[in-house]
């Protein structure tokens, strides 16, 4: 469920998503907890909020496709680590360095070979996500994350126009357009 307290601002002032802060915040309350009592509060939360239709669309948007972001990440620290004979949770804590750093940690550790591999591996895992996935590729179009559609099935003035549409979508709906470019892409596969 998406949640405010980890949208997250750069010193350039850009804005993004801290689906990695999350996810460790998530993972250690369930740790804690338990996964039965996280489901509860998840059913609990959803049932008292009031939010717009499009707003409610992005966050159930983002939950749905947080793989793009998450998996990515994680395949990349794993194939890094793999590929220098390093050990995994050093690459991590680099790389977790350079998410977070300052500007000035950021422009040293970029020449990393560590940082270097990892978000490579990163830009061509999420270029390939989304040349594969046109409900991924036409959220991130729609939502401001990117302003090109990547896959083919999106690839026309019409397509763009849909995703454009700031009308919302209730990802809750049976044949809603993200599942219905979803089974596209897996009748295409097929």
């Amino acid at each position: 469920m998406y949640n405010s307290e980890w949208e997250k601002q750069t010193e350039q002032g850009i804005s993004f998503y801290d689906y990695d802060g999350k996810a460790e915040a998530e993972a250690s309350w369930i740790n804690q907890y338990g996964n039965d009592a996280y489901e509860y509060i998840q059913e609990y939360l959803v049932a008292g909020k009031n939010t717009s239709p499009i707003i409610q669309e992005l966050y159930d948007a983002r939950e749905r496709f947080s793989f793009y972001w998450d998996g990515a990440k994680e395949d990349a620290i794993n194939f890094t680590a793999n590929k220098l004979g390093r050990l995994k949770s050093e690459v991590s804590q680099l790389y977790n360095a350079y998410r977070t750093g300052t500007v000035s940690e950021k422009e040293v550790l970029k020449e990393s070979e560590i940082i270097k591999e990892v978000t490579s591996y990163i830009a061509k895992s999420r270029k390939i996500m989304r040349e594969n996935n046109p409900a991924l590729d036409g959220f991130l179009y729609r939502w401001g994350y990117t302003t090109t559609l990547a896959n083919p099935q999106n690839d026309s003035l019409e397509a763009q126009t849909l995703w454009r549409n700031k009308s919302p979508i209730s990802l809750n709906q049976p044949g809603n357009l993200y599942d219905q470019y979803a089974t596209m892409a897996e009748n295409v596969v097929q």
